[in-house]
């Protein structure tokens, strides 16, 4: 039950989600006035913006013009539950599971954002650290390791120094909003361990290559310009979270330091 309530709740969020993704990037207010067609502006009513549902009966196209709707709504929709139902099903302490169903709200939301338009807004990447920070916080506090809080903001920094550096010695490789989004990653991912943190920070670089070269194989346009970095920070602070400890015992057994 618990499960299937969070992927009902995903579904919201991943509708409000779409919201974000319209809106934000084009300086609209999120906030207010209700949702509308891209195509002829028309006001959308309630009952033909239900998550996915609305879309797979109207078939992908606005119920006042007939002009196709993207299926990134569906899609965004869909991940979010997904997401959302898995953490449900996955992580056992509440204002962890909270954290964790925000930062993958945040992840679709900001790889959405990213692959349209080249950016991370701040307007969605500073409003995710208080809440993270006191989710964290209250997971610390009920479960008596305030010490990880600290071993999280060393986290922080050292994922900050490590971009900015970056930033500040070649500027056109990455962009302000990943240095931004960065320390977010890293204080999650040394929240939990340090085995997190240096797996999903080296997995980040791992999964920007392997998208340099799968779209520039596959001719999709981002050989000519810069690809989008935010989505492989994202992966790597996913992978680090789900597969940090196993992927650093491998690692360290094949050394021969463990």
């Amino acid at each position: 039950m618990i499960v299937a309530a969070a992927v009902v709740i995903g579904l919201v969020m991943g509708s409000f989600g779409t919201v974000l993704i319209d809106r934000v990037p084009q300086g609209e207010q999120w906030w207010t006035g209700r949702s509308r067609c891209e195509s002829c502006g028309a006001t959308i009513e309630w009952y033909h913006n239900v998550p996915v549902l609305s879309w797979l009966a109207l078939r992908g196209r606005c119920a006042r013009c007939g002009k196709r709707i993207s299926v990134m709504y569906p899609l965004v929709e869909l991940a979010t539950a997904i997401g959302f139902g898995l953490v449900a099903w996955l992580v056992s302490p509440p204002a962890l599971a909270v954290v964790l169903a925000l930062m993958v709200l945040l992840a679709v939301v900001l790889t959405a954002i990213d692959f349209q338009h080249m950016r991370l807004p701040s307007a969605i990447v500073f409003p995710a650290y208080p809440i993270v920070i006191a989710g964290l916080v209250v997971d610390a506090l009920v479960r008596h390791h305030a010490d990880w809080l600290l071993r999280g903001l060393a986290g922080a920094g050292i994922a900050f120094a490590i971009y900015g550096g970056i930033w500040l010695v070649y500027p056109p490789g990455i962009g302000l909003g990943d240095v931004t989004l960065v320390p977010l990653v890293g204080f999650l991912l040394a929240y939990l361990g340090w085995a997190q943190l240096a797996v999903g920070l080296l997995a980040g670089p791992v999964v920007g290559l392997l998208l340099v070269l799968v779209t520039a194989k596959r001719g999709l346009g981002f050989a000519k310009r810069r690809v989008p970095y935010g989505p492989a920070i994202l992966a790597g602070l996913w992978v680090g979270l789900m597969l940090g400890p196993t992927i650093a015992d491998a690692y360290l057994g094949v050394v021969g330091i463990a």
